[in-house]
């Protein structure tokens, strides 16, 4: 399994214009085949910055993601707005357990 989990900032002004994008995004990506999980959250703590938490099957299907013209249509859509800050990683799970 990969995991992708991070934080993007965004100016707290723009939130209203860029929510919209992130439900667009987030629904098409959920159906995506081996798209086990895909979150964008507010940070309750951080004013502007969303919690971003994804789960996917393997490295190809997240690589196909990717690619897909969602994502390009979300990344152009995001070109329009000032990102402060961001910080994503990829981890690969190798063993899964209930906590």
């Amino acid at each position: 399994m990969i995991i992708v989990a991070g934080t993007i900032q965004f100016e707290p002004s723009d939130l209203n214009e860029i929510e919209p994008h992130i439900l667009e995004v987030m629904a098409h990506t959920v159906k995506e085949n081996g798209c086990i999980c895909y979150r964008f959250c507010r940070d309750m703590n951080v004013e502007g910055q969303f919690q971003i938490y994804e789960e996917w099957d393997n490295e190809p299907v997240l690589q196909r993601h990717l690619e897909t013209d969602h994502i390009a249509a979300f990344l152009a859509a995001l070109s329009d707005f000032k990102v402060l800050g961001q910080d994503i990683k990829v981890f690969e799970a190798t063993k899964l357990r209930s906590l």
